[in-house]
């Protein structure tokens, strides 16, 4: 391997002795700039290494200059991209007596107990459980040591409300840790300057980025006729799974990924569900059968869609129009998930005209790299409130807060009128105090700062495997209500359960297993996916140029034959009614 600068010998010692003789393309781009000591954004296809670039000299910098714990904290948006890169982490981090740990939504209490009383070098998190961390006094001594901040698919968060309270929260860390790098991570990002800006305001932000998309084949397949047999939805799904072996099938819904769960498993295949609704065993255990082999096909939302080495997936279905470009190129990146090798993936759509053209327009610009812009949430109003009792918890004044936020991209033009009246309100709500330039939190709003974050969320029920005693996962209150009596029949985790009872007070429903074929799909509270103007616009002009048969070769390598047959039929009969083209 060749040494890259600064990085130690014991280090690469251990990685020759972990087998890897070299480092990829982004790995010796970004090492030295890490190294450098300026805030980094790191922008590479998947399965190019982005890792390991960003944590090399990390652990390099914390062995050689024997920093204290916690000395890093590693960030990614989902819990079970936190306990990948604790898998795939931790033992090359022992090799220099590193520690390295997890803290998110499902650590248990005795783990989180552990880790206040002995904090490691690395602690890897998710977005809320850094603020929750930013207020614990035990872990919040610790902080003063950060020196390095990683954010782990830093496209995903900074689209969203997460990625502004994080932000905000990154300034507040400052208040703590005083200075500290930050290095960002992504597969896939239109405006690098945004990104920077973001990042790090009014500071010097190093960029190590390998331009290209990673070469995927995807085409797009609607159920009909294939070697002269009609194949429905759950029939083509089937087919392609026998075709690819280990496959990944993405839904945008835990309805949807329950009910074709419970589908495919009638076809005989060993299929797993995995999703947010589901029991932190369950969803391990779905994650460690299919790094494994053990599983034919796990179907998945977005909890598994993001940066995850799960193995030798050999095949990514999306099942419908995956509604944005950069979605579907992180998906079908779950497939042949190593360096230089193609991802393949297939979007299954209904037999709808505007489910096959959307997914043919997406398709395509996810090949060419035609991703959706970047559009952080700026000055959120919910975010604010949140972090001001947050703040109040840590014992500031509204100096501070103003000072802090600020600071900060998504608040950097916030008015201190505009936080008066939020501040206000608080008052009113009787979550904080306000006196004399000082913000306080009540018992009230410590409750309100621990238990809401910027994920949608509602009421829940527990259920329960009355047989084993074993929590299964959570279905929302309104469908519970709505839907459910003793002896009714549902579907979680793919397979059927009977109702025995509910129990209102404790909000727990225990079940049994059944043998019955047809139950009830739950139903969940959730952020539907938005589709881009520029797509939108893009499938009118297809709609266009296929009723006056001109369609370019760009699209018709994308798209199996029969599917587009059966949208210019659909097309053409509408035009030859006199009806505008739709």
């Amino acid at each position: 391997m060749g040494r890259v600068r600064r990085l130690s010998a014991d280090v690469v010692e251990i990685l020759r002795n972990l087998g890897f003789s070299t480092l990829t393309e982004i790995q010796r781009r970004a090492i030295p700039k890490v190294l450098g000591g300026r805030h980094v954004i790191i922008i590479a296809p998947t399965g190019s290494g982005k890792t390991e670039a960003a944590f090399l000299p990390v652990v390099n910098e914390i062995t050689c200059n024997r920093l204290k714990p916690i000395a890093a904290l590693y960030i990614t948006p989902l819990r079970a991209l936190n306990r990948d890169i604790f898998r795939r982490l931790k033992e090359f981090a022992s090799k220099l007596n590193i520690q390295v740990e997890v803290r998110h939504g499902d650590t248990t209490q005795r783990r989180r107990r552990l880790i206040r009383e002995k904090p490691p070098h690395v602690l890897i998190t998710t977005p809320e459980t850094l603020s929750l961390i930013l207020v614990d006094k035990a872990l919040r001594t610790h902080l003063r040591n950060v020196r390095y901040v990683i954010i782990d698919e830093f496209h995903d968060v900074l689209s969203s409300k997460r990625g502004s309270h994080l932000l905000a929260d990154l300034e507040r860390l400052r208040r703590v840790a005083r200075s500290f790098q930050r290095i960002a991570l992504s597969a896939s990002i239109g405006d690098v300057n945004l990104v920077k800006e973001a990042l790090a305001p009014s500071s010097v932000v190093d960029e190590a980025v390998l331009s290209t998309v990673r070469k995927a084949n995807i085409v797009v397949k609607a159920p009909g006729l294939y070697g002269g047999k009609f194949l429905d939805k759950v029939d083509l799904i089937s087919s392609l799974i026998r075709d690819y072996g280990s496959t990944i099938i993405f839904t945008n819904t835990r309805n949807e990924a329950e009910w074709l769960g419970s589908k495919i498993l009638t076809k005989g295949f060993n299929v797993s569900v995995h999703h947010g609704s589901l029991s932190r065993v369950e969803r391990e255990e779905v994650e460690r059968r299919l790094r494994s082999g053990k599983v034919s096909a796990v179907i998945a939302t977005s909890s598994l869609e993001l940066g995850i080495d799960v193995g030798h997936v050999k095949g990514v279905i999306q099942v419908s129009s995956p509604r944005q470009a950069i979605k579907l190129l992180q998906r079908v990146g779950r497939s042949m998930h190593r360096v230089g090798l193609e991802a393949r993936g297939v979007i299954v759509t209904d037999p709808m005209v505007d489910d096959i053209l959307e997914s043919l327009v997406i398709a395509r610009r996810a090949i060419s790299g035609d991703l959706e812009g970047l559009t952080p949430y700026l000055k959120p109003l919910d975010v604010l409130a949140h972090v001001v009792v947050g703040m109040g918890l840590e014992g500031a004044s509204f100096k501070d807060v103003y000072e802090t936020l600020t600071r900060s991209y998504p608040f950097r033009d916030l008015s201190e009128e505009d936080l008066s009246k939020v501040v206000e309100l608080l008052v009113k709500l009787g979550y904080v105090r306000f006196n004399k330039g000082l913000i306080s939190t009540t018992g009230r709003g410590r409750l309100y700062y621990l238990r809401r974050t910027m994920i949608v969320d509602t009421s829940r029920y527990s259920v329960i495997d009355a047989v084993s005693r074993t929590y299964l996962g959570d279905l929302d209150e309104e469908f519970v209500a709505t839907s459910l009596s003793v002896d009714s029949l549902i579907v979680l985790a793919g397979r059927v359960w009977r109702v025995l009872s509910i129990d209102g007070d404790a909000f727990k429903v225990f079940v049994e297993p059944a043998s019955e074929e047809e139950a009830f799909i739950p139903t969940w509270l959730g952020e539907t996916i938005p589709v881009e103007y520029l797509v939108a616009r893009e499938v009118c002009a297809l709609r266009r140029l296929i009723a006056e048969n001109r369609i370019p070769n760009h699209y018709l390598k994308l798209v199996e034959r029969n599917t587009l047959s059966y949208a210019i039929d659909a097309i053409s009969k509408h035009v030859k009614k006199g009806f505008h083209i739709p």
